[in-house]
């Protein structure tokens, strides 16, 4: 008999749930009616697309259906067809498709592994984001693709700014998997916490990408929010994770560390402590030049990488 799989979610699910639940009692679970941006009403169709429809667009995207072909070894998008679904959903949905498979050309160019890990979207029972080290997988549910969306457009009322931070959510949460994926795959080892250093590499990656800064201040933004949605249940402290509110405050530590002249708002607007902001360059280059060191044996010539 084969061993149960491990899963390394992204939210502890207890206070996912209490969130969704709260806004249900809200909202009654009325979704945004936004569209996001570029993708408008009349190029997606009616309010219930097929099965295919998603991954059929997305076949359309210049460069999109070919992005992981060329690694020997690496990153796979897999694509599952996702049930019908209100317009609303299928925006997000499909800019998360696009934005993974650009996701895992990236890394396709960063790193050489020994075996693949497959990023798949699909429909599950629970929404969630995990990794399954069994199958090699980074799972992400449309339906937590979904509950982000509804938790974020409650919470934020612009439509431009609820669309950008519902992206920047998916990159971090995929991001955090992919760590799993590389401590599991690479053996990488962990003294601590390993959800915590999965939270530093998504970050450390998210801040080296173009406008990196105000990517990572947006999911910590969510973290602020989900953490409201903590009613102190023994699960919040027994919880591989750290408090929302702490992983909060550990982003906005690196995203100061990295650049605290361009980033000084962030103290003197009160956001983070003077007695953390001390601790948040060392704390930064040390995180860095680690995970460089240890990914140094599989790094291809990518910039983020270099010693």
């Amino acid at each position: 008999m084969s061993r149960a799989s491990k899963k390394m979610r992204f939210f502890n699910l207890q206070i996912l749930r209490q969130g969704i639940i709260a806004l249900a009692l809200i909202s009654g679970f009325t979704i945004g009616s936004a569209v996001y941006g570029r993708l408008s009403a009349s190029k997606l169709g009616s309010s219930a697309r097929s099965p295919q429809t998603i991954s059929r667009i997305l076949t359309h995207i210049p460069n999109v259906a070919s992005l992981t072909s060329h690694a020997k070894r690496g990153f796979r998008m897999d694509i599952h067809p996702s049930k019908p679904a209100p317009i609303t959903r299928l925006a997000p949905r499909l800019e998360s498709e696009y934005l993974i498979a650009a996701m895992a050309t990236e890394l396709n160019e960063s790193f050489s592994l020994p075996e693949d890990i497959q990023f798949s979207l699909e429909d599950c029972d629970f929404p969630d984001a995990q990794y399954d080290d069994e199958s090699h997988r980074v799972i992400m549910c449309y339906q937590w693709i979904d509950d982000m969306h509804l938790i974020v457009s409650h919470k934020l009322r612009g439509k431009t700014e609820s669309r950008e931070t519902v992206i920047s959510l998916v990159l971090h949460a995929l991001l955090h998997e992919t760590a799993h994926a590389l401590i599991h795959i690479l053996k990488i080892p962990v003294t601590g916490r390993e959800e915590d250093d999965a939270d530093q590499f998504s970050t450390l990656v998210l801040l080296h990408q173009p406008d990196g800064a105000r990517k990572a201040l947006q999911v910590a933004r969510v973290f602020k929010i989900m953490s409201q949605y903590s009613s102190g249940d023994p699960s919040d402290y027994w919880d591989e994770h750290s408090l929302d509110a702490q992983r909060y405050y550990d982003m906005l530590c690196m995203v100061y560390g990295r650049d605290s002249a361009r980033n000084a708002k962030l103290v003197t607007n009160k956001l983070l402590p003077e007695e953390r902001a001390g601790r948040c360059e060392k704390d930064y280059q040390r995180i860095e030049s680690s995970w460089k060191l240890l990914l140094k044996p599989y790094a291809k010539d990518s910039p983020w990488l270099k010693q």
